[in-house]
């Protein structure tokens, strides 16, 4: 008897080293780009030779236990609606507050899966044993990992406790850095939505009248910005058939041998695509920096403002702007 009881702790004790050795190398061996609920509960099923696991994580505005897709063993429309409440004084609620593991031999004869009302669940998803075991992440639950069915058909033992506590404090860590990347994946999304709508608003073309079109700009002009006004210029010519193009430079701060380069091109590529530029809103000390310079501007027809430039346009046109009762507006 001795020798058998020797013989079996034996046993034990290598499939516990066995388990040990694995955790350490299995979050070194995770996949990116793959699911990281989906590498937990693949590990932990091999880990403790089970059917199934899933993670659910805390959602402290709902108060309970969210399950996670993908998990193994159920599918993903089952896993999203299996939720453990944790509010009032549940058994759950106990659980969760003194963050011990909790143990299921038998789902049907189990009081607490009876008092929380989740045996037809279990039986939906083919669960007949179960433990789960806290998540903590710097001393703090944040969820649990709840494997199913040993193959072997025994039930769950301090062992497999054991070894799911070590491996699921490593797999806080991971789950916290999938967490963290998907914020920061959002909020860089967010930015560059942002971005995006700034960079529309700061090279707006504006159909002022038909044929007619108004590119005001304000703020400092780059290389980049440049060629953002020039894109989105060429695409207004073309999209509104755009016959006279102004360029109003009026909340142009700086106009310098790199400004003023770009502006002679944008004229070029409105007139080879038929377009009349015109350019507006030049101040004193602007147009003493371009003579300076020694830029020519002369490929360009030049007014003081915009109500000039909006004037020679409809003269471009052969246009003029009338009230009702027959009277010209303008000089």
């Amino acid at each position: 008897m001795t020798t058998e009881k020797s013989s079996a702790s034996t046993q034990e004790l290598e499939r516990q080293l066995e388990a040990l050795q694995r955790i350490a190398g299995v979050f070194g061996a995770m996949q990116k780009g793959q699911d990281i609920y989906d590498q937990i509960n693949r590990q932990v099923v091999e880990l403790l030779g089970v059917e199934k696991c899933a993670v659910l994580l805390y959602d402290q505005d709902r108060q309970c236990l969210v399950g996670q897709a993908p998990a193994v063993g159920v599918p993903n429309e089952d896993i999203r609606s299996y939720v453990i409440p944790l509010a009032g004084d549940s058994p759950a609620k106990q659980f969760w507050d003194m963050g011990q593991s909790f143990v299921v031999k038998d789902i049907d004869t189990d009081p607490v899966v009876q008092a929380l009302g989740l045996a037809d669940f279990a039986h939906k998803v083919g669960v007949k044993s179960t433990m789960l075991v806290g998540i903590r992440l710097e001393g703090q639950l944040i969820g649990v990992i709840q494997p199913s069915n040993r193959r072997d058909g025994m039930p769950f033992d301090e062992t497999d406790v054991r070894l799911l506590t070590i491996y699921a404090s490593q797999a806080a860590v991971a789950i916290e850095n999938q967490r963290l990347y998907q914020a920061i994946t959002a909020e860089r999304d967010r930015l560059a939505r942002v971005l995006e709508t700034v960079q529309e608003l700061s090279t707006p073309v504006v159909p002022v009248l038909e044929g007619i079109l108004i590119l005001p700009l304000i703020g400092f002009i780059d290389s980049d910005r440049a060629q953002r006004v020039m894109e989105g210029l060429l695409s207004g010519i073309v999209q509104y058939r755009a016959q006279v193009v102004i360029l109003d430079v009026t909340g142009v701060p700086v106009v310098d041998t790199g400004v003023a380069d770009h502006l002679v091109r944008a004229a070029r590529a409105a007139g080879l695509l038929g377009a009349q530029p015109i350019l507006v809103g030049i101040r004193p000390e602007v147009a003493q920096t371009i003579v300076g310079l020694g830029v020519h501007l002369h490929e360009i027809a030049t007014r003081g403002d915009l109500r000039d430039g909006l004037e020679y346009a409809l003269a471009v046109l052969h246009r003029k702007i009338v009230t009702a009762d027959g009277q010209r507006v303008g000089r």
